[in-house]
């Protein structure tokens, strides 16, 4: 029996999983990180860990090809290190590319469509036959427009901004500070400026807990969000001229009732040919797809 691996590198964990050249899940396996950025030593061995794990549980099977999708892939040379730490180990075909578009091909099931991810930052990945393209993704201090860092700096902005206005402060801002055990105001920029980006969209929570209470200021910043985020898919539809196709959600940010219902909302009137999926399934399942695309060009027929 032939089978592919397909590995799914992020940030805090690895996980593998191996399937026939049929689509049929065969064995799965977890290390620790595999992100580059976190470490590229420690993330290598990680990375050939999980490979390593579903191999010896297919002892009597051939592989014909590794497919890595690993966070941080495609900074600096980092495609090419991966790359070539593997080939030390495995004397079969790889593919090397980044997390977010293993698990678009995973989310399409190998078809033409969107993915747009919001949780901390945001990006959107579209594919048309073999051409992808992305929008977006540019980190916090370029564009993370619709990101949970951005519905946090949003609400930040909101309250600096009630300062100045000398408004009395909003229910919302009152709330922020509360949960931020600040007193004064002018500490916001302690706060802001030695708290990572994941640091600052935890604060999320706090603003959809005041949304879910009907507070306006807080709907309307998810609702602000949902519009930045359609943004980034009617570039891409745009820059790609995808005359239909699928669109797929993934994301804390994307689970948010306010921004979806604001995003599908937006797609159904301004673009009715995409046709929003909800399948759900493990982003490893992208590199099945991403291996049977370029089967023949890897040189098998």
């Amino acid at each position: 029996m032939n089978y592919i691996i397909s590995v799914d590198a992020g940030g805090t964990k690895t996980h593998s999983e191996a399937y026939t050249l049929e689509g049929e899940f065969l064995q799965e396996a977890n290390s620790s990180y595999g992100s580059v950025i976190v470490n590229k030593d420690k993330a290598l061995i990680n990375i050939k860990t999980a490979i390593d794990e579903c191999i010896q549980t297919l002892e009597n099977s051939q592989c014909e090809g590794i497919v890595v999708g690993a966070a941080g892939a495609e900074t600096g040379d980092a495609l090419n290190y991966i790359k070539d730490y593997l080939k030390q180990y495995y004397k079969t075909k790889i593919i090397i590319t980044n997390d977010a578009k293993l698990a678009m091909y995973g989310r399409l099931k190998g078809k033409n469509g969107i993915l747009l991810i919001s949780g901390t930052g945001s990006i959107a990945y579209g594919k048309k036959e073999h051409i992808i393209e992305r929008c977006g993704g540019w980190g916090h201090l370029i564009d993370d427009r619709g990101s949970g860092y951005y519905i946090a700096m949003e609400a930040i902005r909101g309250i600096v901004n009630e300062r100045d206005q000398k408004q009395g402060l909003s229910n919302l801002s009152k709330k922020i500070l509360e949960h931020l055990d600040i007193q004064e105001i002018k500490y916001l920029i302690d706060y802001v400026y030695k708290s990572s980006k994941g640091e600052i969209a935890s604060l999320v929570p706090v603003i959809l807990k005041e949304a879910e209470r009907n507070d306006k200021n807080a709907i309307k910043i998810f609702i602000d969000a949902g519009e930045k985020l359609y943004e980034l898919i009617k570039t891409l539809n745009t820059s790609m001229a995808l005359d239909r196709g699928n669109i797929t959600f993934s994301g804390s940010i994307m689970k948010i009732d306010f921004v979806r219902r604001t995003v599908i909302d937006l797609i159904k009137k301004q673009i009715p040919e995409l046709v929003l999926i909800e399948n759900e399934c493990s982003p490893a399942m992208g590199g099945y797809y991403i291996f049977m695309e370029r089967r023949n060009e890897l040189g098998y027929s």
